[in-house]
């Protein structure tokens, strides 16, 4: 599924993601494509992190935090678990007003 999530369209270089998308395919899938992997790194009950590997990771979701955020507002507050629209239209428009919703509802 990561393969299909990387869009070559994309005009960011870089790529957030959490330590369940490691692994060296998805490596090698990046560095193809010309990202910089952002990707958690993961821990093994025989090999612990070292204390960079820790801060890196304490970073990074620090930055994914943020987005992950809005979309776990949207889900639990505003009933986004699931859009019924007719069309791509319509869904483009529910999204776009949720959005809006939850800027104002942010907004200080």
């Amino acid at each position: 599924m990561f393969d299909a999530l990387v869009d070559p369209d994309n005009l960011d270089p870089e790529v957030w993601a959490d330590s369940a998308y490691r692994s060296e395919e998805t490596a090698a899938v990046l560095q193809n494509a010309g990202y910089k992997s952002h990707i958690c790194e993961k821990g093994q009950s025989n090999q612990l992190l070292t204390d960079e590997q820790q801060a890196n990771n304490r970073t990074r979701s620090k930055i994914r935090s943020r987005v992950e955020f809005v979309f776990g507002f949207q889900e639990n507050s505003m009933g986004r678990k699931f859009i019924r629209p007719v069309g791509l239209a319509q869904a483009k428009v529910k999204i776009g007003l949720m959005n809006l919703t939850y800027n104002l509802m942010c907004y200080r």
